[in-house]
């Protein structure tokens, strides 16, 4: 492929995933989906680009698009109504990844016979409702805002949980202990990851209004997204939660007047008030930004790099189960968390929430991982969470279209 080439393919993929995202506001058709489409037609079909190339970069390439996608969706979430949502959200996040990762797991290791660790990591990563697909489709639902916000954080956190049984079954497999990796990765990991995002999220955002409208701020956007990568890479060397801690820096960037009146009893001045109102619009618009470009690439990369030559009767089957369980997984603990109150819903939206349950982009990456791993069996991996994501979204898809039988595909965005 000629530079040429290669850069009218880089146009291409934009401009597609643009005609993507646009069919979805009319369709609900993820545009992971078509993306991927695209990737297996440049890939295993026509051959154009090398899929097995591709695989060496997929751990750098899908743990930026981690970052990207967690950072995005920390300065999406509005602190009052997060901590009122708090509660609900996790529980919702908690209880669908344990009935579904854990019936992936046992599934796994009893009739796939994958040991115990691969069996953990491949229920963690097909376990979780990814928030790059999720949180796009919430903002069309018309949903209430306590509602709207509970279900971002059940996405938020389902990320995080996905990431955090991933990486425990990796250490489970170098022999460490089960229960002392556990509670690293949740006490430990969580309480230094939010406390380091909290205190370097503070400082940045005060660095950040300080240095408004100055000639070496024009960046100061491209800035913030390099110290959330810094803030990533620092924390997981401390041992700490990377996820964690990307998430909460973005929360507290989004949130530091509110922060600073309930934490200090400390009312910002008008004039910071504006500028932060500034900053943080114009970190929203760049995050949008880089989102769409990294996304775009990764699916694509997805479809490119599968190896289509593992597919056989049974792998086939259990992915499809796999799915199912996906699906199962979710409603019955959305129905369960409606029950005992928490998540009080009506009709409609037991309906709309239940089909929240698309896989995607945490769900690709932490494949790659587990396979760059060396976990047993984890070859297939990336297969099982290709078979999935696109089942799961097209089901998504049918179910909405189900529940609104002579309505329109879509509810107006907004």
């Amino acid at each position: 492929m000629t530079p040429s080439e290669f850069l009218w393919l880089l146009g291409a993929l934009l401009v597609l995933s643009y005609a993507a995202d646009v069919l979805f506001h009319r369709t609900r058709v993820p545009a992971a989906v078509l993306l991927i489409a695209f990737g297996v037609l440049l890939g295993p079909v026509l051959k154009i680009l090398p899929g097995t190339e591709f695989v060496r970069a997929a751990p750098y390439f899908g743990g930026l698009a981690l970052v990207t996608i967690l950072f995005e969706g920390g300065m999406g979430l509005d602190l009052d109504e997060s901590i009122r949502g708090l509660a609900s959200g996790t529980l919702l996040a908690a209880l669908s990844f344990i009935l579904t990762a854990g019936t992936i797991a046992l599934l796994a290791h009893g009739i796939l016979g994958l040991p115990g660790p691969s069996a953990v990591a491949l229920g963690s990563l097909l376990g979780v409702p990814s928030s790059a697909v999720v949180l796009p489709v919430i903002g069309t639902l018309g949903l209430r805002e306590g509602l709207r916000t509970r279900l971002v954080l059940d996405a938020a956190m389902a990320d995080v949980l996905g990431i955090l049984g991933v990486e425990i079954a990796i250490g489970a497999l170098t022999g460490q202990s089960v229960s002392i990796l556990v509670l690293r990765s949740t006490v430990v990991g969580f309480a230094v990851g939010a406390a380091v995002a909290v205190g370097v999220g503070l400082v940045w955002s005060r660095y950040l209004r300080w240095a408004a409208g100055s000639s070496t701020m024009h960046l100061g956007e491209a800035l913030t997204f390099g110290v959330a990568l810094l803030l990533d890479g620092s924390v997981s060397a401390m041992g700490g939660a990377a996820a964690v801690a990307v998430v909460a820096f973005g929360v507290v960037l989004a949130n530091e007047p509110v922060i600073m009146q309930r934490a200090f009893r400390r009312e910002m001045p008008e004039q910071d008030v504006k500028r932060f109102e500034e900053m943080r619009g114009a970190i929203h618009r760049f995050m949008r930004q880089t989102t769409f470009v990294v996304l775009t690439f990764f699916f694509v990369f997805l479809g490119v790099v599968v190896d289509w030559k593992g597919i056989s009767l049974r792998t086939g089957a259990a992915a499809v189960a796999f799915a199912g369980i996906c699906v199962l997984g979710r409603r019955a603990a959305i129905v369960g968390v409606n029950r005992v109150g928490l998540l009080t819903l009506s009709r409609d939206e037991l309906s709309n929430v239940a089909a929240l349950f698309p896989r995607g982009l945490v769900t690709a990456v932490l494949a790659f991982e587990a396979m760059s791993a060396n976990l047993p069996g984890s070859e297939s991996f990336p297969l099982y969470a290709f078979v999935v994501l696109v089942v799961t979204n097209l089901a998504m898809v049918f179910s909405f279209q189900a529940s609104r039988p002579g309505k329109p595909a879509l509810a107006p965005a907004g």
